[in-house]
């Protein structure tokens, strides 16, 4: 979901396996039993050591330190700005309204809308600002878990 939002994701179906820093689906990923995507190892992703019937799912720390200062989390956030400000070269509005559609499927409430237009215009810088933004939409309970 966060390669869809971010504007990465590489729809090609099969093909061979790849990295877990490539832009595919997990099903995709190389599996390396002993040297586990850290990334999908803190999400409960199963070893690859034995069949599994059904996955664990748990929230615990370490997912919640890896949405916050993982690389590959932080990545995402940069290449959504950047296709934000592709989009739309110099408009806040659309930023928001965008990111909203992207992440949740919904335009924002005016609320939402007021306070993030309030965080872009109060950082001086607007890269980093939208950048930010984009790595609290990505990191956000509504975007992860399904209500």
């Amino acid at each position: 979901a966060m390669l869809m939002a971010s504007g990465e994701l590489n729809l090609a179906m099969g093909g061979p396996s790849v990295l877990g820093s490539e832009p595919r689906r997990s099903v995709y990923v190389r599996k390396i039993r002993n040297t586990p995507d850290e990334m999908l190892k803190g999400f409960d992703a199963p070893t690859g050591f034995h069949s599994t019937p059904t996955r664990d799912s748990t929230t615990t720390t370490t997912q919640a330190l890896l949405m916050i200062n993982g690389s590959w989390v932080l990545d995402r956030s940069r290449a959504m700005s950047s296709a934000l400000t592709e989009a739309h070269p110099s408009d806040p509005v659309a930023w928001v309204e965008h990111a909203y559609k992207r992440c949740y499927g919904r335009i924002p409430r005016e609320k939402e809308r007021e306070r993030a237009l309030e965080f872009l215009r109060t950082n001086n810088d607007r890269d980093a600002a939208l950048m930010d933004f984009c790595h609290v939409m990505l990191s956000s309970n509504e975007f992860l878990y399904l209500h």
